[in-house]
């Protein structure tokens, strides 16, 4: 039973909420066509998930294409479903999981205890509501502009580095890495000088989308 109802239940949320701003969205006084989403941690999970689906299945989601979206610190791979995230490592002991595995705010043991959390037995790597980082670069062809934000002291960081590398190849994206930072330093606000620029790049990625980009084909991390 927790099996049928976790895993969908945060998605269902996710497209009820989508549904929701559209249904309102003139006394949001807001423009269909306009409409961001974006999350931090396994909010930008929920943020990405959506977006894919409504890329590769837009009937199911019959509402005007998403402009864009922001993804802070995103949980895009089920830790079961890691393997193929390491086998492009160049060398296992460079990979977030390693190198991270006792970082400050989020360690391994502690991202494993949150995963358990749904309950899925068994993951599928091919199931992109759970695993949307090793979707394909055919299954993300004509995605909207796309921004990363991503610690370089978090277990994930690995996971959205070569999603944004996928991403690049389908469309327009905008990487940036804050080098050193563990996940959620945020929190800690005016007490880290990369706060304001976490802000900035929150906002100027919504901008950014809303622009309409061209895409650049080229991967590029940008650490400030």
């Amino acid at each position: 039973m927790l099996q049928t109802m976790l895993i969908p239940q945060h998605g269902k949320d996710t497209v009820d909420a989508f549904h929701w701003v559209h249904d309102y969205i003139d006394e949001l006084l807001g423009v269909p066509s306009q409409v961001v989403v974006g999350g931090i941690s396994a909010g930008a999970q929920l943020a990405a998930s959506l977006t894919l689906r409504q890329n590769i299945a837009p009937d199911a989601l019959s509402r005007p294409k998403l402009a864009g979206q922001v993804l802070m610190i995103p949980a895009l791979v089920h830790p079961d479903c890691y393997a193929s995230i390491m086998e492009q490592m160049k060398e296992p002991s460079l990979s977030s999981y390693v190198q991270n595995a006792e970082a400050p705010m989020i360690n391994k043991a502690a991202l494993d205890k949150f995963t358990g959390l749904l309950k899925v037995q068994n993951p599928d790597p091919k199931d992109v509501r759970l695993n949307i980082g090793l979707a394909t670069v055919e299954q993300l062809k004509n995605m909207p502009p796309s921004t990363l934000g991503i610690c370089g002291l978090d277990p994930l960081r690995d996971e959205a580095l070569f999603y944004g590398q996928k991403l690049v190849e389908a469309g327009s994206t905008d990487v940036h890495v804050f080098n050193g930072l563990p996940h959620g330093f945020r929190r800690f606000g005016d007490q880290l000088a990369e706060s304001k620029r976490w802000d900035k790049v929150m906002e100027d990625g919504i901008k950014w989308a809303l622009s309409k980009p061209e895409p650049s084909g080229k991967f590029e991390i940008k650490l400030e």
